[in-house]
């Protein structure tokens, strides 16, 4: 879904990693549904909320599960 929102929007991994300050790896494992690598959940949710704010999807499914 993300990725999805990245690509309707014409933005490379590298701008959103960019507007949202994070590593573009980072986006790419929240493209991927890759939390496993990531920092801890606390810090996922802010990453997800985030990215969807930017790219106006709502990520409460992705969150919840």
């Amino acid at each position: 879904m993300l990725r999805s929102a990245r690509q309707l929007h014409g933005w490379s991994i590298e701008e959103v990693a960019a507007e949202l300050n994070l590593l573009s790896s980072i986006v790419q494992a929240l493209e991927n549904d890759d939390y496993q690598d990531l920092a801890g959940r606390t810090y996922v949710v802010g990453y997800l909320r985030s990215y969807g704010k930017l790219a106006s999807v709502n990520v409460d499914g992705a969150i919840e599960g």
